[in-house]
Formats: C-alpha cells, structure tokens, sequence
C-alpha cells in the first residue's frame, strides 16, 4: 500500500486524530498553515473525489461540517 492516506487509515503513520466514524476520519495536518488545520478523509481508499461512493462522500462532508461547527465554537 502506498497511499500516505491508507496507511494513515491502517494506523502504519501515526496521526493525531480528532474526530471519526465508519468511513471517514479527521486528524490533525503535522505541517499547519493555520491552526486547527485539520484533514478530513474516507478510509477506503479513492484516487479522486469523483471515485469515492456516495456514502464515503457524504461522510467525509458530515464529518468536516463538524469540525468546522466545533472551530466557530471555539
């Protein structure tokens, strides 16, 4: 597997993860251009948006639209 995103899905590259569910997960970019920078992904791997299935898509959304909420809190 070389995709630096599966292997981060895999738990091979550590990452420091803040929020996930059965297909996405958030975790923290190690190089920020801002803080709170965070990257949100599906676990199963897709070269392009357009290959995810639908369900991958719309959990990554669900997932960013509430880190999104979570920084206007805070």
């Amino acid at each position: 597997m070389s995709c630096l995103f599966c292997k981060i899905a895999a738990g091979e590259i550590p990452s420091e993860r803040i929020l996930e569910n059965e297909r996405a997960f958030a975790f923290l970019d190690l190089r920020p251009l801002a803080r709170g920078h965070a990257l949100v992904v599906p676990k199963r791997h897709a070269e392009r948006v357009s290959d995810m299935a639908p369900e991958d898509a719309a959990a990554v959304m669900q997932l960013a639209q509430r880190i999104v909420r979570r920084q206007g809190e805070a």
